[in-house]
């Protein structure tokens, strides 16, 4: 998963959850769309995710 910032502020880690929920670490790290900031979100249990951007 490509990142950058850590922080969530740039956007490189943006990816698509299938399944799975995760926990936000920042607001806005929860897309409507499904996607999420990879690097601020913390899987819950078991997740399923799409390297594609969509």
């Amino acid at each position: 998963i490509p990142y950058s910032c850590r922080a969530g502020i740039c956007g490189s880690c943006v990816i698509q959850l299938d399944e799975g929920d995760v926990n936000a670490l920042k607001a806005g790290a929860i897309k409507r769309s499904g996607r999420i900031l990879a690097c601020s979100c913390v899987p819950k249990g078991n997740v399923k995710l799409s390297l594609n951007k969509k």
